[in-house]
């Protein structure tokens, strides 16, 4: 339960500081701003043609947002969702590796990171790589605050879009 309401009280403080810098925008930025983003309910409708396998891959307007606020604040933790997985028992940590290792081998948007072809954004979709699971041993004496400034600080780090990967695992464990 405390972890989430830890969570639910970061997602709010991320949704209050995004506000914050939207606010923080000079004149110039909004209207950049309003022209990336345009009439967006007319352009979610709009289906887009799949480029050939020579071109590159045009942004979805999801990423453009995601990209454009990256530009305006680099390293920006707008788009973070941290989450927590409370497990108990004994874990077998190489098959938990195999498994999100098979998810980055199904799923292109764990593999997409950003580039920039000709001053226009573009997607790159990474070939699949094992995932490690790093492990943090905590102890058996933590305490739910204690794991909620962990979550908090992991929240904090925002991701390089053009380096990637856009995504973090990390195995905390709790008790011995």
């Amino acid at each position: 339960m405390a972890q989430a309401s830890t969570l639910a009280a970061i997602q709010e403080q991320r949704i209050v500081d995004l506000r914050d810098r939207l606010q923080r925008l000079t004149k110039s930025q909004r209207a950049s701003l309003a022209r990336s983003l345009g009439d967006t309910p007319a352009r979610v409708n709009r289906p887009r043609r799949r480029p050939a396998v020579d071109e590159p891959l045009p942004l979805s307007f999801a990423q453009e947002r995601l990209w454009f606020l990256d530009q305006v604040e680099p390293g920006s933790t707008a788009y973070v969702i941290p989450g927590a997985v409370e497990l108990r028992g004994r874990l077998d940590v190489g098959a938990m590796e195999q498994a999100l290792s098979e998810s980055v081998r199904r799923h292109e948007p764990l593999r997409t990171t950003f580039a920039s072809v000709d001053g226009r954004p573009v997607q790159v979709i990474a070939e699949a790589w094992p995932v490690s699971l790093p492990a943090r041993d905590l102890g058996a004496g933590y305490t739910p605050e204690q794991l909620a400034n962990i979550l908090q600080e992991v929240a904090r780090r925002g991701f390089d879009l053009e380096k990637g990967p856009l995504f973090q695992s990390v195995l905390y464990r709790l008790g011995t």
